[in-house]
């Protein structure tokens, strides 16, 4: 992996349309980087917002942490003992070269690892239906529906190792990778099935076909990866037809936490972003990011 000096972030606001509303914040995100161990996880989870998603946060909640936990069981980090078949496909079957899809058949070590997601998440919400059980409004809310569209959530989750990274997503939100001239390029295949309010979640009837996934077992490692849900992304215009404005800022993003350091710039965000949301998507907030510093060229001064 190129170079030492990474920064490693997440952070989640409680965006203005649920403030005025007096909802919780649905999105949820994790960074996990375990101290010498090469290992990197980004993970961004989105609730949706409509009025029959009356546990998208917690339904976020638990997807990130279930997500975090199955994939220290798939990687080899010191103090995690990763599954064998895990080893022996890194080192065969997917360690040996790109692949980027959908888990349709494609690639049988992936889709193990969705799956084994998702059947925890399912585990988890049943759970949590039945330590805390409905109120009278929330069932009146999700109605007929079945008990997995009230905790409905997309997920994106990056990892990286020593040896190769990899990322994955189901529904909408961005995750872009930049290479040392901070020049952005989308990670995993996008979905035309995410479109305007329209997503791909974990609580669809069968989200597994739904996941998209990149692989890469080259060495070439990205200078800087962000997650960010769709709140921060529609603040910035329509991705599709302009992305250099969502390009430009995350480039502005990671010279400041360069230049400024990690603390400065997460004070500055925790302001920056509830203003952001109040201007523009009114949405919740999420981002979650890796910079390798000494990886990113910087030419002249941050503004």
């Amino acid at each position: 992996m190129r170079g030492t000096e990474n920064i490693v972030f997440a952070t989640s606001v409680l965006g203005a349309g649920h403030i005025r509303d007096n909802k919780p914040c649905q999105d949820y995100s994790i960074a996990w980087q375990p101290k010498d161990s090469g290992a990197v996880v980004l993970i961004v989870c989105d609730g949706h917002g409509g009025d029959t998603y009356v546990r998208s946060h917690v339904g976020s909640r638990l997807a990130a942490e279930i997500t975090l936990e199955a994939v220290k069981e798939f990687i080899p980090v010191e103090g995690h003992h990763p599954d064998p078949e895990w080893i022996v496909g890194c080192q065969g079957e997917v360690h040996a070269h790109e692949q980027v899809g959908f888990g349709r058949g494609e690639n049988k070590i992936f889709e193990a690892l969705f799956e084994t997601i998702y059947r925890r998440w399912l585990d988890a919400i049943e759970e949590d239906a039945q330590e805390n059980p409905f109120t009278e409004h929330e069932r009146e809310c999700l109605g007929e529906r079945k008990l997995v569209k009230a905790y409905g959530t997309t997920l994106m989750a990056y990892v990286q190792t020593r040896d190769y990274w990899f990322a994955f997503q189901i529904g909408d939100g961005r995750m872009l990778a930049a290479d040392e001239n901070l020049q952005w390029k989308q990670l995993v295949p996008w979905d035309e099935n995410c479109f305007l309010n329209q997503t791909t979640s974990l609580c669809n009837t069968h989200p597994l076909p739904m996941f998209r996934y990149a692989f890469d077992g080259t060495g070439n490692f990205p200078a800087a990866v962000f997650c960010c849900s769709d709140g921060i992304e529609d603040s910035w215009g329509d991705y599709e037809v302009a992305p250099h404005q969502l390009h430009d800022y995350f480039s502005a993003l990671a010279k400041y936490f360069i230049k400024e350091g990690k603390d400065s710039t997460l004070d500055r965000l925790s302001e920056f972003l509830p203003k952001l949301s109040a201007a523009a998507s009114k949405d919740d907030m999420s981002l979650a990011g890796y910079i390798n510093k000494d990886a990113i060229r910087l030419e002249g001064k941050l503004q």
